[in-house]
C-alpha cells in the first residue's frame, strides 16, 4: 500500500523541470566549498537580463532618451549655424515651431539646476518606496520558506505522533500517508495545479467518491484536513487511541498543519496596497521623464548610455520586488517546496514501511489479518492497474 501510494515519482511538466533543475544547481553550488566564487561577471549578467519585462520598459524609455536627445542636439546644432550666419538675428523665414522649440531648449538650459533639485528629490522619494517595497517583499519570501519549513515539521510530527498513539497499524500507516499528501496538496494549492495532480497523489488513500468531494471544495488542504480529523474520530470511536492525551496530539498537529496552511495562503493571496503601488509608479515615470532634461545640458550625447542605464535598475528593482511577492511559482527565484515535498515523499516511504515491519507476535502469525484490515481502512482494494 505505501509503496503504490509513495513509490512512483510525480509526473512534472517541461516548465516544472526545468524550474527544479536550477534549484537543484544552484543549491549545489551554494553548498559548495566555501570561498570560491559562486558566479562569474557573464552568469551575472545573464541573470540580469534574464527577465524580460524590465528590458522591454528599459528599451522603450531608451527610445524615449534618444528620441530628446537627437532633438537637442539638432536644435543645439541649427541655432548655432544660425547665430553664426545671422549674427543673432532672426529670420523672418523661420517659422513659428522652430521659434518654440528653440526658446524650449533654451530654458532647459536655463532651468538645469532647478531641473537637477528636482530630479533629486523625486530620487528619494521614489529609492525610498523601492527600498520598502524590496524589503518587504523579501520579508514576504522569508516568511514563506519559514511557514513552509514549519508545515514540514507539524507533518513529520503527525506522522510519528500517530505511530505512537494509534494501535491500529493499518490506521497509523494512512494517518502517516495522509500527513505527506496533505503537504503535496498545499503545494497544488499554492501553484493553482491541475486536477489530476491531485489525484496522481491521493487515489491510493482516497476512495472515488472522496477524490469528487476533494475536487470539488473550495479550499481542497481543509477538506484533507477535516478527512484526517474524521479518521482520526473513527479511530477514537473503536478504542484504537491509546488514551485521550495522544489523541489531543495529534488534534494539535492537525491544527498547526491548518494553522500553518492559513498563513501560506494570506502570502499567496493578499495583494499589495493599491495606492501604494500606483504613486510608486507614477512616480517612476515622473522621474525618468525628467531625467535626460536633467542630464542633457551636461551629458549631450552621451545622455541615452547613463539614463537607460539608471531606467534598467529602476525597472529591475521593481521587477524582483513583484517576483519576491509570490514566492511559491516556477520563477528562478522562487521556493523549489516540489524539491522538499519530494523528500517528505520518500521520508514518509521509508518511515512506513519501517512502521509495518515493526508487528507484533499476533501480526507476525497472522499477517493476513493485517493485510485485510489495511485495504478496510483505506475503504476497499484498489484496482489492478
Amino acid at each position: 500500500w505505501a509503496r503504490r501510494a509513495l513509490g512512483p515519482p510525480l509526473e512534472r511538466s517541461e516548465e516544472q523541470n526545468r524550474a527544479r533543475s536550477f534549484w537543484q544547481n544552484e543549491w549545489k553550488r551554494s553548498t559548495a566549498c566555501v570561498g570560491r566564487p559562486r558566479s562569474s561577471a557573464l552568469e551575472t549578467f545573464r541573470a540580469a537580463v534574464a527577465s524580460r519585462a524590465p528590458l522591454r520598459s528599459t528599451l522603450l524609455y531608451s527610445g524615449y532618451c534618444g528620441v530628446l536627445t537627437s532633438a537637442f542636439s539638432f536644435l543645439s546644432a541649427r541655432s548655432h549655424h544660425h547665430h553664426r550666419g545671422h549674427h543673432g538675428v532672426v529670420g523672418n523665414d523661420e517659422d513659428f515651431l522652430w521659434a518654440s522649440a528653440n526658446l524650449a531648449m533654451e530654458h532647459v538650459c536655463n532651468s538645469h539646476y532647478w531641473l537637477q533639485g528636482a530630479t533629486g528629490f523625486l530620487a528619494s522619494g521614489l529609492f525610498l518606496m523601492l527600498s520598502l517595497r524590496l524589503n518587504r517583499s523579501y520579508a514576504r519570501w522569508w516568511e514563506g520558506g519559514r511557514l513552509y519549513g514549519d508545515l514540514l515539521g507539524a507533518s513529520r510530527n503527525l506522522m510519528l505522533t500517530a505511530q505512537l498513539s494509534i494501535t491500529d497499524k493499518a490506521v497509523g500507516a494512512e494517518v502517516s500517508m495522509l500527513a505527506y499528501a496533505y503537504v503535496r496538496c498545499v503545494e497544488f494549492h499554492l501553484r493553482q495545479a491541475e486536477d489530476r495532480r491531485y489525484i496522481e497523489v491521493l487515489r491510493c488513500l482516497l476512495s472515488e467518491p472522496q477524490l469528487g468531494a476533494l475536487l470539488a471544495s473550495p479550499q481542497r488542504p481543509l477538506w484533507l484536513a477535516q478527512h484526517l480529523t474524521s479518521t482520526m474520530s473513527r479511530a477514537y470511536d473503536k478504542n484504537q487511541v491509546k488514551n485521550v492525551r495522544l489523541f489531543v496530539s495529534i488534534m494539535a498537529e492537525i491544527a498547526a498543519l491548518v494553522k500553518t496552511t492559513q498563513h501560506l495562503h494570506r502570502i499567496q493571496s493578499l495583494p499589495e496596497p493599491w495606492s501604494y503601488q500606483r504613486h510608486m509608479h507614477f512616480t517612476t515615470q515622473v522621474w525618468l521623464s525628467i531625467l535626460p532634461l536633467a542630464l542633457l545640458p551636461s551629458l549631450h550625447v552621451a545622455t541615452p548610455v547613463l539614463a537607460t542605464a539608471i531606467g534598467f535598475v529602476v525597472y529591475k528593482l521593481d521587477d524582483i520586488s513583484l517576483e519576491l511577492v509570490n514566492p511559491f511559482g516556477l520563477d528562478r527565484s522562487d521556493l523549489g517546496i516540489c524539491l522538499s515535498g519530494d523528500a517528505l515523499q520518500q521520508e514518509t516511504l521509508a518511515l512506513v514501511e519501517a512502521y509495518a515491519r515493526q508487528c507484533d507476535s499476533a501480526g507476525i502469525e497472522n499477517g493476513g489479518k493485517v493485510r485485510e484490515e489495511l485495504w478496510e481502512a483505506w475503504g476497499g482494494k484498489p484496482p489492478n492497474d
